[in-house]
Order: structure tokens, then sequence, then C-alpha cells
């Protein structure tokens, strides 16, 4: 699986492709909270239409629970709150809902899209929401 980092914007924009890996899926989601801790970024967005093959719905929630918990153990640690716009293949949506609503129940205020501008507008319009609330 490949995968590239780049900030932009006070956002970090991230692009995987290849063939998904379950241990590296995990591997890199640690990395980025990493990143986002000491770049003290709070927006990601996360671009997977290019990983090839299918992932097993039990690798689906091996990997929603592992994210769950690295991302709880990420704020229990002093990490800053994170939204997270995940872009991934249309086909996919349905059975990635409860991906998404696992992670929105562990805190990580997470949208899907299969298309990257409402992604990229799913991040501005929280992030402005969030430095209005007081």
């Amino acid at each position: 699986m490949e995968v590239s980092i780049k900030q932009h914007q006070g956002q970090l924009r991230v692009r995987m492709s290849g063939e998904f890996e379950l241990i590296e899926g995990i591997e890199q989601f640690t990395q980025l909270l990493l990143w986002c801790r000491r770049t003290r970024c709070q927006a990601v967005l996360a671009d997977y239409r290019r990983l090839e093959g299918a992932v097993s719905a039990l690798d689906r929630d091996l990997l929603t629970r592992a994210l769950g918990n690295i991302y709880t153990q990420h704020r229990l640690g002093g990490g800053a709150a994170l939204r997270l716009a995940l872009v991934g293949p249309a086909q996919l949506a349905a059975q990635e809902a409860a991906m998404v609503s696992q992670l929105q129940a562990r805190g990580l205020e997470t949208a899907r899209s299969s298309v990257l501008a409402a992604g990229l507008e799913w991040l501005r319009e929280s992030s402005a929401h969030a430095t209005q609330t007081p």
C-alpha cells in the first residue's frame, strides 16, 4: 500500500493506493495521529479511491475497532480532537456507513463521501463551525 501525506492549508491530505493491508493501514493511522500532534493539525482528508482489491467485512471491522482505540488513546494522551473526511469508492458507501458511525461514537468527527470536493467542503464547514463554537 502506497501512502502519501501532504499538508495543505491547515489540513493533512492523505492519498492511498495499491493493495490494502490491514496492519499497514493501522500503522499509517497511528503515524497520521503523531503527525497531527506534531503539526497541530486537526483536519484530515483521507482519499482511498485508488486502493485495489476488496476489503473484507472482517478487515473493515478490525480496522474500525483499531482506529477507534488508537484515537481514544490519542485523546487520552492529550491529543487534540480530529475531523476526518473519508473519500472512497461510491460502491462502498453503504458498507462503510457502519464504520463511520462507530468512529463517530468514539468521538472522531467523521464524514464519508465518494467525491473529493465534498470531503474538502465538509472539512471547511466543520472547521468553520468548530472555530465559532465557544
